[in-house]
């Protein structure tokens, strides 16, 4: 897979600004369009519902014996409660899903635990953690709608962390979410994480889309050195421009500290290069939902999602740059 991985993009020139680096990536041949979980909602293919609310479809389309490929599992494991939503795909085209996800709605607000793809005309229970922890109620429709903003990278890296020292991650959720309430002096009755992203929706986007560019890789100048932070690859570059802007809102966090650092194009690029080369692919998560290919380079987690056609989605990151112990506030 990661050699699959550097055959199919080229690595553009490096973007300096105000102590970051964005290197876009550019496919070298455009592959078919999969709707993002937003496109599909705002379309009307999709819809999301509670558990209780989606075993209540499960039953009446198991009486009507509909053709839908009707999924009770995800990864395997058993979701219930509000550890789980269910998603309901009524289009002929499945649907991408990323761990940044979050969900606006329902009892409360949730945030996607995986990436997955959601096969075409099926009913599929989804592990969620809730991002809402002082709501247990719907207000107005039942439905979930999906943000326009993601996760903040900080809180996706240390939920990921948690995952691979195998804890539960939904009390280090609510725990991180508290702790950006806090910080930022946020009055949120509910701790939503929806009210986190709220107050920084109007900053603006460091790096605007790059024409053609399918996938971006961005670094932090850190002391004498760039420190990785995230890399996103998407098979079609319309699905990238509509994910770039919340990408780097979620991974940009504004910071005072500026460090005097050379950027070096070819050493940059022959860095992605080496990442990308020495990636150990290990067994596949599980074959439900897409295929998925788990990559470990020391500190680094990538995980592939494809379908029985060709790979959809990769993402990079670094867990452990973010866990608690290392971060001041």
């Amino acid at each position: 897979m990661p050699q699959d991985l550097m055959n199919k993009f080229d690595i553009g020139a490096p973007i300096d600004k105000e102590g970051y680096v964005l290197v876009p990536l550019f496919s070298k041949q455009s592959g078919r369009f999969i709707p993002s979980l937003r496109q599909a909602l705002q379309s009307g293919a999709v819809r999301v519902f509670d558990s209780d609310k989606g075993m209540e479809r499960y039953q009446q389309e198991c009486e009507k014996n509909v053709p839908y490929r009707l999924q009770m599992r995800a990864g395997g494991v058993k979701y219930t409660g509000f550890r789980a939503a269910f998603i309901e795909n009524q289009s002929d085209t499945p649907i991408l899903l990323r761990a940044s996800d979050i969900l606006l709605g329902g009892r409360q607000d949730r945030v996607l635990d995986r990436h997955c793809v959601i096969p075409p005309r099926s009913l599929t229970d989804i592990p969620v953690s809730c991002a809402e922890s002082g709501r247990w109620k719907y207000n107005g429709s039942p439905l979930f709608q999906s943000s326009s903003q993601q996760l903040p990278l900080h809180i996706r890296e240390q939920r990921l962390s948690k995952r691979l020292q195998n804890s539960e991650i939904q009390h280090q959720t609510w725990n991180m979410i508290r702790k950006e309430v806090r910080r930022q002096s946020i009055l949120s009755p509910t701790k939503s994480i929806q009210d986190v992203l709220t107050k920084s929706k109007e900053e603006h986007v460091l790096f605007p889309y790059v024409n053609r560019a399918s996938g971006l890789v961005l670094f932090k100048k850190h002391r004498r050195d760039f420190q990785f932070h995230l890399l996103e690859w998407f098979c079609n570059t319309q699905l990238c421009k509509e994910s770039w802007d919340s990408t780097l809102k979620a991974a940009i966090r504004p910071t005072k500290k500026r460090y005097s650092v050379s950027l070096d194009p070819f050493r940059l690029r022959r860095g992605i290069q080496k990442i990308l080369q020495t990636l150990t692919p290990r067994r596949a998560e599980d074959a439900f939902l897409g295929q998925f290919s788990q990559m470990t380079l020391g500190g680094y987690k990538g995980t592939a999602v494809a379908d029985s056609r060709d790979t959809i989605y990769f993402s990079l990151l670094n867990p452990l740059r973010s866990t608690p112990r290392r971060r001041r506030e």
